[in-house]
């Protein structure tokens, strides 16, 4: 299954593609690096399935729970971001979630990959190896830092088909990185700008699959794709780079904002499970009385 998004305006459209071929899986695995879109995808996703809830990142609270009026049933979507160990996901009663029955839409599930489902849908993209994640310590990343240069060594080494040995061998996609990374960056747009003898990705791969494609033609023009899709990165980067204190300012008012969702967030808790022991007038007010007893 392929699904892109080249902007925010086609996410309800990719969610709603993505609803449809769900079928009877239950538990959804959703990789990408810190500001990819996870969340926005999943809210737009819990949507079409009809959550009338104010969706909202569970980072803090690490689960939150919706019901879908389209399927009359609950929705958990998890955040392990801040996870340390297993055994919190342990204490958390994971089970009861993951094979409940009900959806589950995981972010960060690298972090408790040995608890995900057999048959967890996973969705990410391979490592520049070939490896099943991308990894810092396997040195097989891309990142939005990376100079075009960058960008064009680590294309230049990725893992393509070992059996394509000659320009007329014919090549296997599935499987192929260089093709996986084009699934999801190239746009019918860029054929003309940087590869106008294709019309479309799907020539490509036909062209590929008989033989008579090199590696390097593909490389050359997935390095161009990239580094158009890194460019507005850079420049965001470079922009911030030169306004530390104004990053400085952003992450104080982003930390103000999260500290007061998650002592609201606690305070709901504590009241929920009535161990609200210093707010609780009533609790307070017994104890005064049984102790008064005592004098």
């Amino acid at each position: 299954m392929e699904i892109r998004i080249n902007s925010l305006d086609q996410i309800d459209a990719a969610a709603e593609q993505f609803a449809a071929c769900m079928k009877d899986s239950k538990v959804f695995a959703f990789y990408g690096k810190m500001g990819a879109g996870k969340t926005t995808f999943i809210k737009a996703l819990c949507e079409h399935m009809g959550v009338k809830d104010v969706i909202t990142s569970p980072t803090f609270a690490i689960v939150n729970e919706y019901e879908s009026e389209t399927t009359g049933g609950q929705i958990f979507h998890f955040d392990f971001y801040r996870i340390k160990k297993l055994e919190e996901v342990y204490d958390l009663g994971y089970e009861e979630y993951f094979y409940g029955g009900a959806y589950c839409f995981i972010e960060w599930p690298e972090l408790i990959e040995d608890l995900l489902p057999e048959n967890a849908v996973c969705m990410r993209l391979p490592g520049t190896d070939g490896k099943a994640k991308m990894s810092k310590s396997l040195c097989n990343c891309i990142y939005l830092s990376d100079s075009a240069d960058e960008v064009k060594k680590k294309v230049m080494g990725m893992y393509t088909d070992p059996d394509h040995l000659r320009v007329e061998d014919p090549g296997k996609v599935e499987g192929n990185t260089v093709f996986t990374y084009l699934d999801a960056f190239s746009r019918p747009e860029h054929f003309p700008k940087y590869l106008p003898d294709y019309p479309s990705l799907d020539e490509l791969k036909a062209h590929y699959r008989r033989g008579g494609l090199g590696d390097v033609k593909v490389k050359k023009f997935l390095i161009a794709v990239l580094n158009e899709t890194l460019e507005p990165f850079r420049e965001r980067r470079k922009y911030y780079e030169g306004r530390i204190e104004e990053v400085y300012e952003i992450l104080r008012t982003g930390s103000e904002a999260a500290r007061q969702m998650a002592s609201q967030t606690l305070d709901d808790v504590k009241r929920a499970m009535k161990i609200n022991y210093f707010d609780d007038k009533r609790l307070i007010a017994e104890q005064a009385e049984h102790f008064a007893r005592k004098q």
